[in-house]
């Protein structure tokens, strides 16, 4: 029996859900709602699409804050994780501008994980979630 499979583009790559057994009634709709969640996410965290939570981080002044929604936040604790465990050899955040006097060891953004918010600590912020 072949899988039912179905294909979508998003986030410059293709996504592929393969469901076992025959397509039925529920496979089709099924991979739509997922294909959907897929957009919601590419809205909120693509560097490319000028809306999303993302783009207007990197759009931070240096000092300054933002609120992002919960999927970002989450994104980005993990990337910042990463970050340190690795000692900025994977960085979400490598591409920033570094201001004069900005220790190359430092990260390029503080997380305040009760507001949600993000505050940029470089001359010009530059997040991409990738390969997160």
């Amino acid at each position: 029996m072949n899988p039912a499979t179905f294909r979508h583009e998003a986030m410059a790559t293709t996504f592929e859900i393969a469901i076992g057994g025959e397509e039925n009634a529920s496979s089709r709709p099924a991979a739509a709602a997922a294909f959907r969640e897929l957009e919601r996410l590419e809205g909120e965290l693509s560097r490319y699409v000028e809306s999303s939570d993302i783009s207007r981080l990197n759009r931070l002044p240096m000092g300054e804050s933002a609120v992002v929604g919960e999927d970002a936040f989450e994104c980005l604790v993990i990337a910042a994780g990463v970050a340190e465990a690795t000692r900025r050899a994977f960085d979400a955040a490598y591409h920033s501008e570094l201001d004069t006097g900005h220790p190359a060891d430092a990260p390029a953004f503080t997380l305040d994980p009760e507001a949600h918010a993000v505050t940029s600590r470089v001359a010009r912020l530059h997040i991409d979630l990738g390969a997160v």
